[in-house]
């Protein structure tokens, strides 16, 4: 029996709280995924003493969360030259390093969409080539919105001035809306992630506010914008 999209949602929904979704837009409840991926690292473990050295360092197994992440991913890359095992996909990653025994937990009245950070970081260093995927998250693209570069007045003057902050053309900017139609999950978990991870400085809007923070992280430019009214944006450049 096929079913519409919006049924799959709301079957995951009902299945789990929490969804990691990876690069190819690949939908996965964070328990089932966290699930998976521990049987994997544990059969690792079990499959060559030396793999289980590693990958316990000293516990009685591989260990879940951040602490201990490193020693896992060598295991899993060895494991992987030798074929000893099937690699963890993204979300099972994300789940067993990132979140640890959070991703069993579900019990938020919402469904949260949770993204690996470092690959969705390595998306925007590609500039143009990562754009499709980007979009699927909820990116927009100026080119996109004002294929002719048709901006009024006042939208000009504003795009323009945030291009001067990023350094690029206003036709390069690309930005994530907090939300659209609904909230947009990408925009408030990269928005968390730069406030503890990347370095910031204030800065001003035209108006001359101090409602903008500038944000870099390895390189790569984010600058947080907030309007009247409390609504927020993300720009960035995509060059």
């Amino acid at each position: 029996m096929k079913i519409t999209r919006r049924q799959l949602r709301r079957l995951i929904a009902e299945a789990a709280k929490t969804i990691i979704v990876d690069p190819e837009g690949v939908a996965t409840p964070s328990d089932v995924a966290f699930a998976s991926g521990r049987a994997k690292d544990q059969r690792i473990a079990g499959s060559h003493p030396k793999l289980g050295s590693l990958m316990r360092q000293g516990r009685a197994d591989p260990g879940v969360g951040q602490v201990g992440a490193p020693y896992r991913k060598q295991g899993r890359e060895l494991a992987g030259a030798l074929g000893l095992e099937e690699p963890l996909t993204p979300a099972e990653e994300t789940a067993v390093d990132s979140m640890g025994y959070y991703a069993e937990v579900q019990d938020s009245d919402e469904v949260e969409y949770l993204y690996d950070m470092d690959v969705i970081i390595n998306l925007f260093k590609r500039g143009k080539a990562g754009r499709h995927v980007l979009k699927r998250f909820g990116a927009e693209y100026a080119e996109d919105i004002w294929p002719a570069g048709n901006y009024d007045a006042e939208s000009r003057a504003d795009l323009q001035h945030v291009a001067n902050i990023l350094g690029c053309e206003m036709h390069e900017l690309g930005f994530i809306p907090m939300e659209r139609d609904d909230r947009v999950p990408l925009f408030h978990q990269l928005a968390e992630f730069l406030h503890f991870s990347a370095r910031r400085r204030m800065v001003q809007d035209m108006y001359g506010n101090n409602t903008m923070l500038l944000y870099n992280y390895n390189g790569v430019k984010f600058l947080y914008e907030t309007v009247f009214g409390g609504f927020r944006t993300l720009y960035f450049c995509s060059k």
